[in-house]
């Protein structure tokens, strides 16, 4: 996949879980149709990203991550 889709795939080491947060370079990487993949509409102020194979639903402001849908795509 593409950087400029807004996905990541290259976030090793990582524990994708909630109450972690997402790491601050990588939280510009979203998906920009969660539609597309069955994803609900992030809630305001939230945003879904791909990583590692997982979409994570993260709080915009601090990273915080809410909800993690594992091993999605």
């Amino acid at each position: 996949m593409h950087r400029a889709y807004g996905y990541q795939t290259t976030v090793r080491g990582r524990s994708w879980r909630s109450g972690a947060y997402v790491p601050r370079s990588y939280r510009r990487y979203y998906v920009q149709e969660p539609y597309y993949y069955g994803l609900p509409q992030a809630p305001r102020g939230r945003r879904w990203v791909y990583a590692d194979g997982n979409f994570v639903l993260m709080v915009v402001s601090t990273g915080l991550i809410a909800r993690v849908i594992a091993n999605a795509y």
